[in-house]
């Protein structure tokens, strides 16, 4: 039996359409083969493992790949996680920044003109009276105004407080803010 004819047999063999007569002929052949020894050649060996090595296809590791893909994907969601939440603030900076906020400002107030011109009152006195004849500190002291003014605004900054005296007596305290007019 030559090579042509083994193949085909083999061939059979393998879609089960082989008699049961050459179903003996190749498990016989096998089982013979199987308990020879064959002596093949270290050069043989080599070319024909480099034989084999050319047709098989070069695949790396699976498992690297998914190792990859697996740390890439970690570092991803680590570096989103950092950019899209709040860093944590210095819990002294933060209480500076409130105290800043909220720190008396003491006997401050602002009187704006309607002409838009703006006069600071004097810290040192805290309390302003309004009269007919102008503004001035409760030690009688005039607050200068260049020219007759129509209506004035008074405000008090974020901590401040100030006392007003209107001209009919009425005692007024403006803090924290507050705006009269």
């Amino acid at each position: 039996m030559d090579n042509e004819q083994a193949r085909e047999l083999l061939n059979k063999y393998n879609s089960g359409q082989c008699t049961e007569t050459e179903k003996a002929l190749i498990e016989k052949s096998f089982f013979t083969f199987n308990e020879q020894s064959v002596e093949i050649s270290q050069e043989k060996l080599k070319a024909l493992k480099k034989q084999v090595s050319k047709k098989l296809p070069i695949s790396k590791s699976r498992s690297l790949k998914v190792v990859i893909t697996i740390s890439t994907a970690a570092a991803v969601i680590a570096f989103a996680i950092y950019m899209f939440n709040p860093q944590p603030e210095n819990n002294i900076n933060r209480s500076l920044r409130i105290a800043e906020q909220i720190f008396p400002k003491g006997n401050t107030a602002l009187i704006t003109l309607s002409n838009g011109k703006t006069i600071e009152l004097d810290q040192h006195h805290n309390e302003l009276n309004i009269s007919d004849s102008g503004l001035s500190y409760s030690d009688g002291k005039k607050i200068k105004m260049n020219s007759l003014v129509e209506s004035q605004t008074i405000s008090t900054p974020k901590g401040g407080e100030y006392k007003i005296v209107l001209s009919d007596g009425t005692k007024v305290w403006l803090n924290a803010a507050t705006v009269l007019q």
